[in-house]
């Protein structure tokens, strides 16, 4: 009798401890935040810009190379073997330097892209922070975490609209 007793006080005492463990939970849809949200369109059209003249520039040296390369195909029997070797060196310097520029300029682009796409993401955070606050939610998940969930868990366009107060 004893042993019965405990036995359902323990399976009362976790049922009790199960409800109380329920949690509020949201979800966002952090793909469509990246290909909806104005402020990542502003990041890549601001990126575009900053990384354009650049890329103009290694755009001419790859022009520069392959016009020099064309030349060495074109005049490389007619040419002084001194001439022809002196334009093998440069083309060898011009292959370096636009591999060179071409790698600086990918982890330069890489390295802004990640700052200011960590600066978004922590928008995000705070946005989702403020919302877990005053509607009371435990958890946001990230939608893409999900094998399933119901669709009035979504709060990618509350996000989304908050994103865009706080833009303007």
């Amino acid at each position: 009798m004893k042993r019965t007793l405990i036995y359902a006080g323990i399976c009362v005492a976790s049922l009790w401890t199960m409800s109380s463990l329920a949690t509020n939970i949201a979800v966002i849809d952090m793909q469509q935040i990246f290909q909806n949200s104005k402020q990542v369109k502003q990041i890549n059209d601001s990126l575009e810009k900053q990384f354009a003249k650049p890329k103009e520039n290694l755009d001419a040296l790859g022009k520069q190379l392959q016009s020099n390369i064309d030349k060495y195909k074109r005049d490389q029997s007619v040419m002084d073997p001194k001439a022809a070797n002196a334009l093998k060196d440069t083309i060898r310097e011009e292959e370096q330097t636009l591999q060179q520029n071409q790698t600086d300029l990918q982890k330069q682009l890489f390295d802004a892209q990640n700052k200011a796409m960590t600066q978004f993401l922590d928008r995000i955070k705070t946005i989702a922070k403020g919302m877990a606050g005053t509607e009371k939610f435990d958890v946001i998940l990230p939608k893409n975490a999900l094998l399933y969930y119901n669709d009035a868990l979504d709060i990618t366009s509350k996000v989304l609209d908050a994103l865009d107060k706080q833009q303007q």
